[in-house]
C-alpha cells in the first residue's frame, strides 16, 4: 500500500478523497453531505491510501491543526479495503505529519465501534463518557501524546 499526502489545491485528488468519504459517510453511515462538507478542506493537509495490487484508492483521512495540536478527521477506509491495515497507515502518515510539523498531540473524536482501532494506535480516551455527534452515532473523544526524541 501507499498513502500520500496530497495537496488541497489539486482538485483531481480532492475529489477522490471526497469520494470515498461520501461513499462511507453518506452512503454507508448516511451522513447528510452537510454534515462531511464543513468547509475546512483548504485549512487540512489530506492524505490518501492507495492499494497497490489494484492501484485504486481505498481510505483516506485529514489532519486539522490549531494551536499546535492536530485534529484527526474523517479517516475512512471502503468496504474493499477494510481489515488490510489501511486504516492504520493512514494514521501512521497522519502522525509523521504531525511530528515533522512539530505538534504537541493529536486528538480525535472517534466512532464508537473504532475506540479499539486507536488505542491499539496509542489514542486514549479522554473521558469514559460518550456522545451522539455526525450521522447520530456514537463517539469518543480521544487524544495521542506525541512522543519526543531527544
Amino acid at each position: 500500500m501507499t498513502v500520500i499526502k496530497i495537496n488541497h489545491t489539486n482538485a483531481e485528488e480532492l475529489a477522490i478523497v471526497k469520494n470515498i468519504r461520501a461513499k462511507v459517510f453518506v452512503e454507508e453511515q448516511n451522513f447528510s453531505p452537510d454534515e462531511d462538507n464543513d468547509g475546512k478542506e483548504s485549512e487540512c493537509e489530506h492524505f490518501l491510501a492507495y492499494d497497490d495490487e489494484t492501484g485504486h484508492p481505498v481510505a483516506t483521512g485529514r489532519l486539522y491543526i490549531h494551536d499546535n495540536l492536530g485534529k484527526v478527521q474523517r479517516i475512512c477506509v471502503l468496504k474493499e479495503g477494510r481489515g488490510k491495515g489501511f486504516g492504520r497507515e493512514i494514521i501512521l502518515a497522519i502522525e509523521k505529519s504531525a511530528k515533522e510539523d512539530q505538534l504537541d498531540g493529536l486528538y480525535l473524536s472517534a466512532q464508537e465501534h473504532a475506540v479499539l482501532f486507536y488505542e491499539k494506535l496509542g489514542f486514549v480516551a479522554t473521558s469514559g463518557e460518550r456522545y451522539l455527534d455526525m450521522g447520530g452515532i456514537w463517539h469518543v473523544d480521544m487524544e495521542y501524546k506525541i512522543p519526543v526524541y531527544s
